[in-house]
């Protein structure tokens, strides 16, 4: 989204909707800002969930800003980005599902009901893909524990495979991880949440019309994007979970990328040149050896629309593009995936308002490896 003449930083979507440069969303979007629910949490498992965010910053999803020299929404919530088409888009990927393959993506928590349950046991016995994921407000972010060569680390999504065991029973299959990049901006959002707050309480049906006078509420005391800050944070990570990613039992490791970050990134990235591969993906053309070398899926994508792709960078081309290999000693041992399937696994036991989701998959007939139980 672009557009708009005044200078500064601006919250563009509150709560799902469009403030900034248009108003938008109606009687619709006053509802759900006068209740503080969040409508992607809640649309991702069909029940009301509020914001989870903090009072200052409560709502905001994206920050309007011009840094790449044209007005671009910065994603600064990730639960922004839990976006159905996005989530099977990457599940596509990762896991190899075919056009015509029929791929169910569902939350964890869901599998507390019992018509989530039969309709995952249908699918699963017709050799249909049946991914379940957790997130750090949908059944719990998973984490690999440190080690004296890795820190400890946790994946933004993580994603588990349902698949036909014994006995017509559903065992955990391969695992993907997706990480979705947001943005830092200097400065505090207060203010602006508060102007926010106080126009929707005093003008009520008439706060689309306010705000569309007012725009500087959007964007009092917000500063620009971090930029340096998130890239080297990004990049040292991104290159251990890469690693993870190719692990004979994992389907890999996406980075989805708004478009104004991967803009933003490419004084640092060198300006890398894109070469199509004709299939939604892309391919780095590497300037020594003169030719494409196609190395994987990452997603960069607006907020408003389409998933548009960009690299992944392996660590071959990594060391080629950044000028440094980043080693780790995540897979020592050929323990690196069961310990993530275990770190579910025990979580799922352990955790108080998590711990039925066990229950649950263990009830539909899930059957588990004792080897990714031990120790």
């Amino acid at each position: 989204m672009t557009g708009g003449s005044e200078r500064g930083n601006f919250v563009s979507e509150w709560f799902g909707y469009r403030t900034y440069p248009r108003v938008g969303g109606g009687d619709a979007a006053i509802r759900i800002q006068k209740s503080g629910r969040c409508p992607f949490l809640s649309s991702a498992i069909h029940e009301e969930r509020d914001c989870v965010k903090s009072t200052s910053s409560s709502g905001v999803c994206t920050i309007n800003n011009a840094s790449n020299g044209t007005r671009q929404d910065w994603l600064v919530c990730p639960y922004r980005a839990l976006d159905p088409a996005l989530l099977e888009d990457v599940v596509r990927r990762l896991f190899g599902a075919t056009v015509s393959q029929p791929v169910r993506v569902a939350p964890a928590p869901t599998l507390t009901r019992a018509v989530t349950r039969e309709e995952i046991l249908e699918q699963v016995g017709n050799r249909e893909l049946v991914v379940v994921y957790l997130q750090n407000k949908l059944g719990g972010e998973i984490s690999v524990n440190a080690t004296d060569r890795s820190p400890e680390m946790s994946f933004d999504t993580t994603f588990v495979e349902l698949a036909p065991a014994g006995d017509g029973g559903v065992g955990l299959g391969r695992f993907g991880v997706l990480e979705v990049q947001t943005m830092d901006f200097h400065g505090s959002y207060r203010q602006a949440v508060q102007n926010l707050n106080d126009s929707l309480r005093l003008h009520g049906p008439g706060f689309a019309g306010v705000l569309r006078e007012n725009a500087r509420w959007l964007s009092e005391r917000i500063e620009g994007p971090n930029i340096a800050n998130v890239f080297k944070r990004t990049f040292y990570q991104m290159m251990l979970k890469f690693q993870l990613g190719v692990h004979p039992r994992s389907v890999g490791t996406s980075l989805a990328v708004p478009q104004a970050v991967w803009d933003s990134w490419q004084p640092h990235l060198g300006l890398p040149d894109l070469v199509s591969c004709g299939d939604g993906t892309h391919a780095l053309h590497h300037p020594v050896r003169h030719r494409r070398r196609r190395f994987g899926m990452d997603s960069r994508f607006r907020c408003r629309r389409a998933v548009r792709r960009a690299p992944e960078p392996d660590r071959g081309q990594t060391d080629h593009h950044h000028q440094r290999s980043v080693h780790c000693a995540l897979r020592a041992g050929g323990r690196a995936e069961p310990s993530v399937l275990r770190r579910w696994i025990r979580r799922r036991r352990c955790c108080g308002h998590s711990s039925a989701i066990v229950r649950v998959v263990a009830g539909i007939g899930c059957v588990t490896p004792a080897a990714w139980l031990a120790t």
